[in-house]
């Protein structure tokens, strides 16, 4: 079975992007466009990856979502990787230390590529 994607991302261009780079890296996805559509994906499921946006709208936030991941035993071997607008240092990112990689948007799609297949054969 291939490894699984979650693509947390508000932005359906970008959105739209994502998945088919994950699936151009041999990988199912599932894509949501906020934070409560991805909080109830990961009720249910075990995603090898989420790329994860942390600007999203609405009340919960990308740092909500990486709360949750930290606090729920059945996505103790999801990796994250953050794609966010803002450089490291402008937005602190929480859980720094759960976090396999940020990615600062705009991303070059032969990079993201590469971290999907990094980090879903890992």
């Amino acid at each position: 079975m291939p490894p699984l994607v979650l693509i947390v991302e508000d932005d359906a261009p970008i959105r739209d992007l994502f998945q088919r780079l994950a699936i151009r890296a041999g990988c199912q996805t599932l894509s949501v466009r906020n934070g409560t559509e991805a909080l109830q994906v990961l009720h249910s499921e075990s995603p090898n990856l989420i790329l994860l946006d942390l600007g999203l709208p609405g009340g919960v936030t990308g740092e909500a979502i990486l709360e949750y991941i930290d606090h729920n035993a059945h996505l103790e071997a999801t990796r994250i990787v953050v794609v966010s607008a803002y450089p490291q240092g402008i937005r602190p990112i929480p859980n720094l230390a759960r976090v396999s990689a940020v990615i600062t948007k705009p991303v070059r799609p032969v990079e993201l590529v590469h971290v999907i297949e990094e980090y879903t054969r890992a």
